[in-house]
C-alpha cells in the first residue's frame, strides 16, 4: 500500500529530527502540522467524496458544495 505523502512527511521529519538533535523542536512542531492536514485532508475525503480526489484543483476550479460544511456534518 502506497503512503500518503503526509505519511511520507511525518517520517521524514522523525529521521531528520534523529539525525540533527538542534531541529528536534520544530520538527516535532512539523511532525503535528503535517498530522493535522492530514486529518483535515482524510475528513475533506470524507465530506465531499469521489469529487474530492478528482484533481487537485477541481476545488478551485468548480463551485464548492459547502451545504455538508454548513449544516454542521462534518462532525468526524
Amino acid at each position: 500500500m502506497k503512503r500518503s505523502k503526509w505519511d511520507q512527511r511525518i517520517e521524514r521529519a522523525e529521521a531528520l529530527a534523529e539525525k540533527y538533535p538542534f531541529a528536534e523542536e520544530i520538527l516535532r512542531f512539523y511532525k503535528e502540522v503535517a498530522n493535522l492536514q492530514k486529518d483535515l485532508y482524510f475528513s475533506f475525503e470524507k465530506i465531499f467524496g469521489e469529487a474530492f480526489n478528482v484533481n487537485e484543483n477541481a476545488l478551485l476550479d468548480a463551485d464548492l458544495n459547502l451545504d455538508p460544511i454548513l449544516s454542521g456534518s462534518y462532525i468526524i
